[in-house]
């Protein structure tokens, strides 16, 4: 039994980490971009959780061929941790299914330009 229990705990943490992304960027933590499924010319929301282990930094815009991208400036203080960051999409290029990985780069004041992949999932 309590073997099963393990083997259980174990594959859910692998399909966690399966799901989950994450870069690491000088003090900038970013984990997880994702947006919605979303039609050709739709719009949705982009939601992405930032940390940092140092000094304080901006979000100046987010670069991605989903859609453009509507962010208002957003401050990450120093030390900041798990702070939800969202960013509207507005018409998509095409359409987007769950599962789908799109590059972007997150764009900031003092760290430059960061890339990742969004993660399209519900």
């Amino acid at each position: 039994m309590m073997r099963t229990i393990s083997i259980a705990l174990a594959i859910s943490l692998l399909a966690a980490a399966a799901v989950a992304h994450d870069t690491k960027h000088g003090s900038l933590h970013l984990v997880h971009p994702h947006a919605a499924p979303v039609e050709e010319g739709g719009t949705c929301e982009l939601t992405l959780t930032i940390s940092n282990s140092g000094g304080a930094d901006q979000l100046l815009a987010i670069e991605t061929e989903i859609a453009r991208v509507e962010l208002a400036p957003t401050k990450i203080p120093a030390k900041a941790k798990n702070l939800v960051v969202h960013a509207k999409l507005l018409g998509a290029r095409r359409t987007y299914n769950d599962s789908e990985m799109v590059p972007a780069t997150f764009v900031f004041a003092k760290a430059g330009r960061i890339a990742e992949e969004i993660m399209i999932d519900r």
